[in-house]
């Protein structure tokens, strides 16, 4: 099976130059950034993975606000549970509670959270929970928040942590039976097929397809200076619903959230391909031209220099989830 939570990726144009580009994740950054986000868990943060074949588990914790994309698996379904009860958490713009799953079928994710937070994911082929999926009242082929029993929810990630868990001294995915894989197949079928599908809230799936209407124009528009009246007047919107939208979708207007998204592909590029490029030409492909500007913003961003991250970037890689 590929990685769980897999990242979706930039796209290039035929010169090799990034063409439009998806953000990975975000994290606080210390000073004017603090609202703002990064793609990158910090060391602090951890993940560990039990790997069944057709199952996985993956429990991850963030010590700070995160904006998670993933692709699309069209033959996978991704079951999430939230771990620490006081995270703030949407998914695709609707809130998502400790209380609820996400289950997600098409589209993949897009989450959101303004401050620490930990989860488990369980991703499955389809046909292993597919059943479970029939039975149900849940209609949904994309992406929703399911309200299931407390004793159901407790039971499912009672299970996923005992499968974490390591058996003999042996590595995590060498100590993976059979009997565990059931166990967790059981209890997600169990609450999936109780459960109850939230509503969507019309208004804020509307403001959240619209923020991400706004970032397309902006990703496209990458060579040209970007202002609020311009990118207003091309949705056909006033600047004041422009910035509501946004701040009630990622919690900051679309000029520092474009910036950070910027930043973080600066950043992605440098950890992945520390020596192919200069640091200038990769500052400019994504619009930063004013080079001492560029390299204030990165560091209060991402606490490391951009030389700094090209020093690192074998070991900023391996912290992608």
């Amino acid at each position: 099976m590929s990685p769980i939570l897999e990242l979706s990726a930039p796209h290039r144009s035929e010169n090799g130059t990034p063409a439009w580009q998806r953000p990975a994740g975000l994290r606080r950054g210390p000073t004017k950034f603090a609202q703002l986000t990064a793609p990158r868990p910090p060391a602090r943060s951890f993940s560990e993975v039990a790997d069944f074949g057709d199952l996985r588990i993956q429990q991850q914790e963030f010590g700070h606000g995160l904006h998670l994309r993933t692709k699309d698996a069209p033959s996978k379904i991704l079951v999430g549970l939230i771990e620490n009860r006081s995270a703030s958490v949407a998914q695709r713009g609707n809130a998502w509670t400790p209380q609820e799953i996400a289950l997600v079928r098409r589209g993949g994710l897009d989450l959101y959270t303004l401050g620490p937070s930990a989860f488990i994911w369980i991703e499955a082929e389809s046909a292993l929970l597919g059943d479970a999926l029939e039975d149900s009242s849940l209609s949904t082929e994309s992406a929703a928040v399911v309200q299931a029993s407390p004793a159901a929810l407790d039971a499912l990630r009672g299970v996923c942590v005992r499968a974490l868990q390591p058996r003999d001294g042996r590595n995590r995915r060498a100590g993976t039976d059979w009997s565990t894989r059931q166990e967790v197949l059981r209890a997600a079928a169990r609450a999936l097929r109780f459960g109850g599908e939230r509503a969507v809230e019309p208004t804020a799936l509307e403001r959240y397809l619209f923020a991400k209407r706004v970032e397309d124009f902006m990703w496209r528009n990458l060579d040209e200076p970007m202002a609020l009246p311009k990118i207003a007047d091309a949705m056909s919107c006033s600047v004041r619903r422009l910035i509501y939208c946004f701040n009630r979708v990622y919690g900051l207007g679309p000029i520092g959230y474009f910036k950070i998204q910027r930043l973080n592909a600066v950043c992605e590029e440098l950890a992945s391909a520390p020596d192919r490029r200069t640091i200038l030409d990769v500052a400019a492909d994504y619009g930063f031209w004013h080079l001492g500007h560029f390299g204030a913003d990165y560091k209060a961003l991402f606490g490391l220099t951009p030389s700094q991250t090209r020093r690192q970037g074998l070991r900023l890689a391996s912290l992608l989830p």
